[in-house]
């Protein structure tokens, strides 16, 4: 290996790190109720999709997710729990997805866990979502579990700019699909 090689992967590592920082501190700003702060974390004509409600285009619509459905809660009543994170990194663009678990506590506890598929772009120098979809796997009550009660009823939100990508809870047996080939087979 020479080392333009080796800087190009220092390279690619050091991205791979940014965005999975990016996507921490997104989600700290959601647990912390900084809703406002949250919004700095996207490209202006990013696209968001929260839950069942839609596809919105552009900061200005979506971010009134979160600053009118979102910020009505005034105390931290819930967490999320974000981890087996699938990056890969394309020069100034990348994907990924993560594993999400919300767990909420008023009015009762409920129990959800999905997906959110990210597209992220480096933008002036510092890594950015351009896309952030939130494929719902199940929301449940926590006494009831998601063998007995695997969807409850949505959020609310303002207008969408296009119908869900993905609407199929638990358990449907559909998986949304992946951003990249399977390692091992390629397919």
């Amino acid at each position: 290996m020479n080392l333009d090689e080796l800087g190009k992967r220092v390279r690619a590592i050091e991205d791979l790190e940014e965005v999975k920082k990016l996507h921490r501190d997104y989600i700290s700003c959601l647990d912390n109720l900084e809703f406002k702060k949250a919004l700095d974390f996207f490209t202006e004509d990013a696209e968001v999709e929260v839950r069942f409600s839609g596809v919105m285009k552009g900061k200005v619509n979506f971010s009134r997710i979160y600053l009118e459905t979102l910020a009505q809660r005034k105390e931290r009543h819930d967490g999320h729990l974000v981890g087996q994170p699938v990056i890969t990194i394309d020069g100034d663009t990348a994907r990924g997805h993560w594993i999400v678990y919300i767990f909420f506590s008023e009015p009762t506890i409920d129990w959800v866990q999905g997906r959110n598929d990210c597209e992220y772009v480096r933008e002036n120098g510092t890594w950015k979502f351009s896309l952030l979809h939130w494929n719902n796997t199940f929301c449940t009550p926590f006494e009831d579990g998601w063998l007995n009660m695997p969807l409850m009823g949505w959020m609310p939100m303002p207008d969408a700019d296009a119908l869900p990508t993905a609407f199929h809870p638990y358990p449907s047996g559909y998986h949304v699909p992946y951003h990249y080939k399977h390692p091992v087979t390629g397919k």
